[in-house]
């Protein structure tokens, strides 16, 4: 991962272990909230939005490639719950699939989009608080879990 690699001073083999370290963490986060069956939609968009801005904003500025790492794995904890209990709430209320094909959809264009979205604030701030800008995007959903999924 080139953030790794070119800012914070981290071998090859270290900053590819990046999306290893956050795809592990976002495992883990799914199978915790498996275990905790009592978690509403509410707090997981909270958790959600605040662990996993907090943890990209992380990754992006941390002064080290460990606490670049962390951050990646503290988003994927706290991000990984939310898309599967959403499609499964999608799905619930609506059998005829419409919410279902909107929330992969949305999360599906989050994934493509993203990558470029840093190209572009790349030019302007720089690798690093490009990254960082992303941890924003938590914000709005942990703000809106109060009022939207209760």
């Amino acid at each position: 991962m080139l953030l790794l690699e070119a800012h914070r001073g981290a071998g090859p083999l270290l900053a590819g272990a990046a999306p290893a370290v956050y795809m592990g963490a976002l495992t883990a986060g799914r199978i915790a909230a498996q275990a905790l069956p009592g978690l509403s939609l509410s707090h997981l968009s909270l958790v959600a939005g605040a662990g996993g801005g907090a943890g990209i904003a992380l990754a992006g500025l941390g002064g080290s490639a460990l606490v670049s790492m962390a951050g990646f794995g503290l988003a994927g904890l706290a991000l990984g719950p939310l898309v599967p209990a959403l499609l499964s709430r999608a799905a619930a209320d609506d059998p005829r699939g419409t919410l279902v094909w909107i929330v992969s959809t949305v999360s599906y264009a989050g994934f493509v989009v993203s990558p470029p979205l840093v190209g572009l604030l790349t030019t302007w701030v720089g690798l690093p608080a490009a990254v960082a800008c992303l941890g924003v995007l938590g914000v709005p959903l942990a703000l809106r879990s109060f009022r939207f999924f209760r």
